[in-house]
């Protein structure tokens, strides 16, 4: 008897520890010459356990063509499975360090330097949304004109904090709104999520 109490004491202790814990979401982002660069790691326990994988998608590769209602009702869904976690993962969510770097020109001087401050502008007013929206630690923003020759260069990196108990949370959120939407999921993706 006194065994399975201990046990038990133990297993809370861990869940409560696992439940507490951060995890670490870091989302890279590079743009040169029209072809994209994404890599996604995900970490936990101070980087004890990581996992990295690179999304970045051939520019041959072509997506499988629907027809414009259903990529409507589908991002109907997507948008109102955004839209109900997105209050909860407000509060939650901490940005531990964001860098946006961009260089842009237009093989015209004049153009790019107005290029480069509506850049400026777009870049600062996403930075004050983000700062008012999500708890941020560390924000690094560069916009710089090439004069010289046309280029479009962005590097984007973003570390994503939150406690792993607010993930189940979501995640639950997430199954039970694609439950009650299975059939209209199934209908605009040509097949079941799950795979």
């Amino acid at each position: 008897m006194l065994y399975s109490v201990i046990f038990i004491l133990l297993f809370l202790i861990v869940m409560i520890l696992i439940g507490l814990s951060r995890l670490d979401l870091i989302y890279e982002y590079n743009l040169d010459g029209g072809k994209d660069h994404v890599v996604i790691t995900v970490s936990a326990f101070r980087g004890i356990l990581k996992y990295r994988k690179d999304i970045s998608k051939d520019n041959k590769e072509k997506e499988k063509k629907t027809e414009l209602r259903d990529k409507y009702i589908h991002f109907k869904q997507l948008y109102k499975l955004f839209d109900l976690t997105k209050k909860y993962l407000q509060k939650k969510i901490m940005i531990k360090d964001l860098k946006i770097e961009v260089e842009i020109g237009t093989g015209d001087a004049c153009y790019t330097g107005i290029t480069v401050g509506l850049v400026w502008s777009a870049v600062g007013t996403a930075v004050t949304i983000i700062s008012n929206v999500f708890d941020t630690k560390k924000i690094y923003c560069n916009v710089t004109p090439n004069f010289s020759k046309k280029s479009l260069k962005l590097d984007l990196d973003c570390i994503f904090s939150m406690r792993i108990v607010n993930i189940i949370v979501v995640g639950l959120k997430m199954l039970v709104f694609y439950l009650k939407n299975r059939k209209t999921f199934k209908r605009t993706i040509g097949g079941d999520l799950s795979g």
